[in-house]
Order: structure tokens, then sequence, then C-alpha cells
């Protein structure tokens, strides 16, 4: 259908933030993503932990694993508190946040001990959310990057 929709030469119009292609009685609209499913604010939102990337390598979380962050906004806009779930240990630290950049502060977590998949999990976990890190929100994934560029991980936004 789209390829005869488009052999037709359909007229193009823009109607609002949709694009419109129409040949005939058919036509299909097109709407910019960051219209259809706009990017989450990075405070106020729980993002759960879904992947965890080393190298060249991504992975999954163990099953019976949570690991969460919330960032809450701070007296001064650029900073704030996180709120921690590293899979095994909760806690929360200072961050700064600016433009495509995160700083963490070292966080205070509990010190609990827990099964191997869980302080693995944390250890990666605590590995990236050190010092200067990279993040990037896309609709309702986050994506932090440590500062060294081979370690990540990736969140999504948790469903109310």
């Amino acid at each position: 259908r789209l390829a005869d929709l488009l052999m037709a030469g359909p007229i193009v119009a823009l109607d609002g933030d949709a694009l419109v292609l129409t040949a005939g009685d058919a036509s299909i609209t097109f709407l910019d993503r960051v219209v259809a499913d706009p990017d989450l604010p990075i405070e106020g939102t729980v993002w759960t932990l879904t992947t965890v990337i080393d190298g060249d390598a991504a992975s999954s979380i163990p099953m019976d694993a949570t690991s969460t962050l919330t960032f809450v906004n701070g007296a001064d806009a650029a900073d704030g508190t996180v709120v921690v779930e590293t899979g095994c240990n909760s806690g929360s630290g200072t961050v700064s946040i600016g433009e495509g950049t995160i700083t963490f502060e070292p966080l205070g977590l509990t010190k609990m001990a827990c099964e191997q998949p869980l302080m693995a999990l944390e250890m990666s976990v605590l590995s990236v959310l050190a010092g200067d890190v990279t993040f990037e929100i896309e609709a309702g994934s986050l994506t932090i990057t440590s500062s060294s560029g081979t370690a990540g991980l990736q969140y999504t936004a948790l469903d109310d």
C-alpha cells in the first residue's frame, strides 16, 4: 500500500505537527516522534534499569533484581538528589545535572550483603554512577554512560 501511495504522486501537506501524504482515497499521516512520544524529564521520573553495558556487550539484569534511579530537584535547578536502588542496596546522593551531563557525588548506601548476581549488578551500577557521566533521554528511555565511555546503564520509565 505504501509503495502504491508513493508511486501515485501523493499530495504532501503539513497539518500542524502532522505530515500527510494523500493520493486518491488513500492517505498516510506521519507524526514526529518527539510530538507522539515526548522525552520524559530526568527529574521526577522513576527510571528502572533494564540493561547493563560493558564495552561492546549489553546484558539484562537478573530476573529477581530491581534497580531504579529517581532524580529530585534541589533548590538550585541544576543541583538535587538522586535516590538509588542498586539491585542489592539502596540510598541516595547529591547530583548536579547539566545539558547532557550528570555529576554524581559519592552515594550513601545501605550495606547489606546479597547473593552474587545482585552484588555483581550493584558493582556495575556503582561503577557508572560515579563522578561525571553523560546521559541521553529518548522518550521513556534514559541511557547513562560512564566518563570512560566503556560502561553504561539503560533505564526505562516506570509505568504508573
